[in-house]
């Protein structure tokens, strides 16, 4: 099992691939252990389910809360 610090730095090295590709195109290749996967436009739903199986794994190790992604603070005035 990958511990929680190599999940994160994976997470946001996923999430930093998918903002690329969808604002300027072209291809990016990330590294998961020893393997490599790379990524352009026409398979961004395969990054985002990297993105998501990452999520939960992160999830399943008590690192993320459910749904991946920290909860929004409400701001009342």
């Amino acid at each position: 099992m990958t511990d929680v610090a190599t999940l994160q730095a994976q997470l946001q090295e996923a999430r930093a691939a998918l903002h690329e590709i969808a604002i300027h195109g072209g291809v990016r290749r990330l590294h998961h252990g020893q393997k490599e996967m790379e990524f352009s436009a026409p398979t961004l739903g395969a990054l985002r389910a990297y993105i998501n199986d990452l999520e939960g794994q992160l999830v399943a190790l008590g690192a993320l809360p459910v749904g991946g992604r920290p909860r929004a603070r409400r701001i009342a005035f």
